[in-house]
């Protein structure tokens, strides 16, 4: 048994048209730019949803100062290739079922 968070849709979104789906960890930051906001079922879930994802965004990413910062956040989207290489080099400890890496 498998679930791999990286591709299979599990975050609850909702798009900037105001439809709520799932998404992966993997889409939620390729498709950032048409996403409004991340929902949970309670405001301490919606939290801890921001929180994982915003770790996962400094990991990634990891703007070193103000200008990189704001590079990021004018940019329309999110470069890919830097959260592609780091999801494929630790993507067992993001399956919640793997047989010998620990989720997370």
């Amino acid at each position: 048994m498998r679930f791999d968070l990286t591709v299979e849709p599990w975050l609850p979104v909702v798009e900037c048209s105001g439809e709520q789906r799932l998404e992966s960890l993997f889409g939620v930051f390729a498709r950032a730019h048409e996403l409004r906001s991340v929902v949970g079922d309670t405001p301490t879930m919606q939290a801890a949803l921001y929180r994982l994802l915003l770790a996962l965004f400094h990991r990634v990413y990891g703007p070193p100062d103000k200008e990189a910062w704001a590079e990021l956040w004018c940019a329309e989207q999110f470069p890919e290739e830097p959260l592609s290489n780091y999801l494929e080099q630790w993507r067992g400890r993001f399956d919640l079922f793997h047989p010998t890496h620990p989720f997370l």
